[in-house]
């Protein structure tokens, strides 16, 4: 009997110990993904660098002269293009900051900010569609393009060429410069090694400031594509990833994600189909939790801004009853060794 009540204790203390072990384990895993979570970003420098990210990412821009020059509107039409400055740095002084709390900011494109130039103090060039033909004139030349389709945009500029690209698709993309002999040639790989157009044409990629990528082997072309240095060809990203700003960087399944667990690797990875990658779970309990909002869990996720350094996640979340408790944005830092996310904005409903 005696044996029996000491093997009934032992028992008892074993459930015990695990019951605590199990608080212990679930207390630790809490406090660990919490412990990667800033309540709120105060570094006033780090949010306006990642609202430039998010809200001047697409547009078509160059640095020339040491100056921001803007296209607005980059579709051609019977009327010249207009090129304007920029001022990046109105911009962001005039984007009104609550530090404790949140982040309140007037993200305003009024003309204040821009001011047309004169394209001859910049060397740029006027472009207009008439008729069947493009036309690019610099003082005195005048060089026509004859095109089938009368859809045609810009997508690159600098002081020495552009990029046309039509909106029937691939393979109807033109590389011209104008900055000595205008011409054109049709943008390819083979075109361009050819041509001996390679160095104007990566000089031309790294023309928008958000782009910069000196040292890099890829440069990006578009949202979808990358140029390769080394190779000298371009790389397609699948639909269903997800390419970073700079071009250094894939989301892998990005389209398909529902878990909040995503997939990252270099752009060298990806195009040789390694094995490796990084593994991102957001933490959903930590984020509520930081975020103080009364919610039911994370809504949807979907990524503001990505880059081969940080994230920007959305994430409309829902109430215990109906609606929703508001939104969050939160980043993670990808420089470290282990992923820290940070709240940036919490917007109660």
């Amino acid at each position: 009997m005696k044996q029996f009540f000491k093997n009934v204790g032992v028992l008892l203390l074993a459930i015990v110990g695990i019951i605590c072990i199990g608080i212990g384990v679930e207390k630790y895993r809490v406090y660990s993904e919490a412990a990667k979570i800033d309540w709120k970003v105060d570094d006033e420098a780090y949010l306006k660098n990642i609202f430039e990210e998010v809200y001047l990412q697409h547009e078509n821009r160059s640095i020339i002269d040491g100056e921001v020059i803007v296209m607005k509107e980059t579709e051609l039409t019977n009327e010249p293009k207009s090129f304007s400055t920029f001022r990046k740095d109105l911009w962001l002084k005039n984007m009104s900051m609550k530090k404790r709390g949140d982040i309140w900011t007037r993200i305003m494109f009024d003309e204040v900010y821009y001011k047309e130039i004169d394209l001859e103090t910049y060397g740029l060039p006027e472009i207009l569609l008439q008729s069947d033909e493009i036309i690019i004139a610099k003082e005195d030349d005048v060089y026509p393009i004859s095109l089938p389709s009368d859809q045609w945009y810009i997508t690159h500029f600098n002081n020495e060429s552009l990029i046309l690209r039509s909106y029937e698709g691939v393979g109807n993309d033109y590389f011209v410069l104008f900055a000595d002999e205008m011409a054109a040639i049709p943008l390819s790989a083979k075109n361009l090694e050819d041509k001996g157009r390679v160095a104007p044409f990566e000089k031309l990629l790294m023309a928008n400031p958000m782009m910069q990528q000196d040292d890099s082997r890829f440069l990006l072309f578009d949202n979808e594509t990358v140029w390769d240095r080394e190779t000298v060809a371009f790389y397609k990203i699948e639909d269903h990833d997800l390419l970073s700003l700079d071009g250094q960087s894939v989301l892998l399944n990005y389209e398909n994600n529902m878990n909040g667990v995503y997939y990252l690797q270099t752009i060298e990875q990806y195009i040789e189909k390694a094995n490796e990658k990084k593994v991102i779970k957001i933490p959903e309990k930590a984020v509520i939790k930081k975020s103080t909002l009364p919610a039911a869990g994370l809504g949807r996720i979907d990524v503001l801004s990505f880059t081969s350094e940080r994230i920007v996640f959305y994430s409309n979340m829902p109430s215990f009853i109906v609606g929703t408790a508001g939104v969050v944005k939160f980043s993670v830092d990808l420089t470290k060794e282990e992923p820290h996310f940070s709240i940036i904005f919490v917007e109660e409903t």
